[in-house]
């Protein structure tokens, strides 16, 4: 247990050289344009070849390389639950949407969630609100109930946003 502790305070250690300091922040917000901006993060080492030119996938790498390391520390993911509460609850949101309205939208779920997109879906349409975790039990069924009574989109989506930051707050 020592062995793995020592390698993961080592570890982070090494990675903290690659934070942005603050003259670094000052030289990014010195950029003139979007475009220049995304160069300077590309040449800090953001992104990957793929994701070149494009924030949002430059964003998303980020984020992968994040949980890369995290993973290679060996570290429980229980202890980052909390961090996925937004996506899972987007999930809920977007799966309550789309029974209700009966559209069906591609690309609209998060997958790297405990309840993953057609999971979420099929627990919506199935009105099984039991299958979801405390947290989003009764705020999915009210939302839901809200949405078909209602046809307000908005009140669902503070019905399910309010329940999102509760169980942060809780998790807290």
């Amino acid at each position: 247990m020592s062995e793995q502790y020592t390698y993961a305070v080592a570890r982070i250690r090494a990675l903290e050289v690659s934070l942005f300091s603050d003259s670094t922040i000052d030289q990014l917000i010195a950029c003139q344009s979007y475009d220049q901006a995304l160069q300077f993060l590309e040449e800090k080492g953001w992104g990957d070849t793929e994701s070149s030119g494009d924030a949002e996938k430059i964003l998303t790498r980020e984020e992968e390389k994040t949980w890369e390391v995290v993973k290679d520390l060996s570290i429980g993911m229980e202890h980052f639950d909390v961090l996925s509460y937004p996506k899972l609850f987007h999930n809920l949101k977007a799966a309550v949407k789309e029974v209700c309205t009966g559209d069906k939208n591609r690309h609209i779920y998060y997958e790297d969630v405990r309840i993953p997109g057609e999971k979420m879906r099929k627990i919506v349409e199935d009105r099984d609100f039991g299958k979801l975790p405390d947290s989003m039990r009764i705020a999915g069924e009210e939302a839901y109930e809200t949405l078909l009574h209602t046809g307000d989109g908005q009140l669902c989506d503070v019905i399910i946003d309010r329940a999102a930051l509760d169980a942060i707050y809780q998790a807290g």
